[in-house]
């Protein structure tokens, strides 16, 4: 059975973890999709659909570089198709970083 995307990227936040306000400038047609977007999902916020968008980049991210699987979609029809993701550091011949560091920088 194919692994699936958790709904909820928020529900595996912890109740400590603080937020923070960040800034993003979007188009005016960026900033429409991403309300259109937010609309089909269900979101309560942009913010909602951006994490939620994180936690599918993520997954994504995971499979295909880090596990060099496929990613692609299947129709009713059992077509397959492949996206494509130029996005992607092995998309574009370069090696992906190792992951940050997770220890706090001393002051």
């Amino acid at each position: 059975m194919p692994e699936r995307i958790e709904r909820g990227y928020m529900s595996s936040r912890s109740q400590t973890d603080k937020k923070r306000r960040v800034q993003i400038d979007f188009t005016e047609r960026a900033l429409r999709e991403l309300d259109e977007l937010a609309a089909r999902l269900g979101s309560r916020s942009r913010a909602d659909a951006i994490r939620n968008a994180i936690a599918a980049l993520k997954w994504i991210y995971r499979k295909k570089v880090e596990e060099g699987l496929d990613v692609v979609a299947i129709g009713k029809d059992d077509r397959v198709f492949e996206p494509e993701f130029g996005f992607l550091p092995e998309s574009r011949g370069i090696r992906p970083a190792s992951h940050p560091s997770t220890e706090k920088e001393a002051a």
